[in-house]
C-alpha cells in the first residue's frame, strides 16, 4: 500500500491557528532557504513547511525501522538520514 503525505500550504482553517516562531540559523542556512524559495517560486515559509513535511516522512520511516530512499541521477538509491542533534 502506498501512503500519501500532504505537502501543500495550509488552508484557511489552518492559517487561522498560525504561530509566529523565531529560529536561529546560520547565514548559509538563510541563503539556502532564500535560494530554494527563489528557484521554486514559493515563500521561505513554504520552503520550511515543505522541509518539515519531508522530515516527517523520513522520521516516520526511521521510527518504524524503515528507510526513506532517494534515487540519484545515476540510478543509485541512497538513504535519507535525519541529522542528529548538535
Amino acid at each position: 500500500m502506498t501512503e500519501r503525505w500532504d505537502l501543500r500550504t495550509p488552508g484557511a482553517e489552518e492559517r487561522d491557528a498560525l504561530v509566529a516562531l523565531t529560529v536561529l540559523l546560520t547565514p548559509e542556512e538563510v541563503k539556502q532557504l532564500e535560494r530554494q524559495a527563489s528557484v521554486d517560486g514559493i515563500s521561505v515559509t513554504d520552503v520550511i513547511r515543505r522541509s518539515l513535511a519531508i522530515g516527517r516522512v523520513a522520521w516516520d520511516a526511521q521510527s518504524h525501522k524503515g528507510r526513506l530512499m532517494v534515487q540519484g541521477r545515476d540510478g543509485e538509491l541512497r538513504p535519507v538520514e535525519l541529522p542528529t542533534a548538535r
